[in-house]
């Protein structure tokens, strides 16, 4: 599901989209010169480096792919010509709508950079954006997960299809609208290659629960947070999940959003040193937080045999368990390893207590490339007191760091 550290991700569910009674303004009809004509294409080729004001009397006509009509966007907008596509981000609320077609003289306004994103800024919506047309739709390109160009793709309206939310997302909603806290959603494709979802918690939609389908959905890819793409839902009647789904529903899951390692009767068990997991937000992949474990610090490596064990799982009723996670990885030494007992006590050292097994499972190959790593058949260890464990080794000269998220034990 993660392939990369840019493939994931990071989607917003946007706004409403066109209805048979949706009643749409009138052309703006303001005098508004018309500067030096340039795409989009062309405005990002003049970036140099720095974010930078626009001086050049230079305009654009594009056409509106996003509105704020649903809170899930707030003084933006995504426009979309023929070359490409950029974010808007006005001084005060636009009042466009989805299908407007626009001129905005961008003299003034700011061409930045934010982790490769493009973004056009401090836009005044009505002394420098003039409608010219309205219903002038853009017709959504249907791509797969790995053939997204981050570069030439950023902004644009895109569809994608045969995806369906992660096992671990069912029963959440798309965002908390009561704490109006913002949340991410992860939709995976059936080769397990994920995008994120990111919806507002202002959104008119944050406290409906996610589909639990399979099928396509149209969406923008979104702003880039710190080297993450997160993608941009228009408007939930755009997610068409009518299909079965082809990923198992959650039996047991770990996903860190709630920022505990021990949440869910994990345990941490120290068989060497005092390495231990720990909750992390920094590159947040799958939602605000994953597992992240290193016994480097202060310029040097610490000897530790460290374990992250699941609480006690009764598979003995589950037809075909499957183990799934993701994990990312960097920097020398040895790999992560997962176990699974059928008798530990839940309490003691793993060394001295339980049975434990080995199973082999893929795993990130560096670089903090996300990697997905199965699913993983169970059937074999079955019972009524299933354990799983991540054994993460380090020495006195070497220890990568790893990082796991959504870690998924499904039927």
């Amino acid at each position: 599901m993660k392939k990369t550290k840019k493939i994931l991700t990071t989607l917003l569910i946007l706004i409403g989209i066109v209805s048979c009674n949706k009643k749409y303004d009138e052309p703006i009809l303001v005098n508004l010169s018309v500067g030096e004509i340039i795409t989009i294409d062309s405005l990002k080729s003049l970036f140099g480096g720095q974010n930078m004001t626009i001086s050049a009397d230079l305009t654009l006509f594009a056409n509106v792919t996003s509105e704020e009509t649903n809170g899930n966007f707030y003084k933006e907008a995504y426009i979309q010509d023929p070359t490409g596509a950029i974010l808007v981000k006005f001084k005060e609320g636009s009042g466009l709508y989805i299908g407007d077609s626009i001129q905005i003289n961008i003299t003034g306004s700011k061409l930045t950079k934010d982790y490769d994103y493009f973004q056009l800024e401090d836009v005044d919506p009505y002394l420098s954006v003039k409608k010219i047309a309205t219903e002038k739709f853009i017709t959504p390109d249907t791509i797969s997960i790995l053939d997204l160009n981050w570069e030439a793709d950023q902004g644009k309206l895109i569809c994608f299809k045969d995806v369906e939310f992660s096992g671990c997302e069912i029963g959440k909603t798309y965002a908390d609208g009561f704490n109006l806290q913002n949340a991410d959603r992860i939709l995976i494709d059936e080769d397990g290659n994920f995008i994120s979802v990111s919806s507002s918690g202002y959104a008119n939609f944050a406290d409906q629960t996610v589909d639990t389908g399979n099928g396509s959905i149209v969406c923008i890819v979104g702003e880039d947070y710190a080297g993450i793409i997160k993608f941009k839902i228009r408007d939930l009647n755009e997610l068409q999940f009518n299909n079965s789904r082809n990923t198992p529903i959650a039996f047991l899951c770990k996903d860190f959003e709630d920022n505990d390692i021990s949440s869910g009767g994990w345990t941490i068990q120290n068989v060497i040193g005092n390495i231990n997991w720990v909750a992390n937000d920094q590159f947040a992949q799958f939602g605000e937080y994953y597992g992240q474990i290193s016994n480097y610090s202060n310029f040097s490596n610490t000897s530790c045999d460290t374990w992250l064990i699941s609480p006690s799982v009764d598979l003995s009723a589950i037809n075909s368990p499957r183990l799934s996670f993701f994990s990312a990885q960097n920097y020398s030494g040895p790999a992560l390893e997962v176990y699974v007992s059928n008798d530990y006590d839940g309490l003691s050292n793993p060394s001295v207590n339980g049975t434990w097994n080995q199973i082999q499972v893929n795993l990130s190959n560096g670089n903090w490339n996300w990697i997905d790593s199965g699913p993983i058949n169970l059937q074999q260890y079955k019972g009524e007191n299933t354990y799983v464990a991540f054994r993460y080794q380090g020495s006195n000269s070497d220890g990568a760091t790893w990082e796991i998220d959504d870690i998924l034990i499904s039927y």
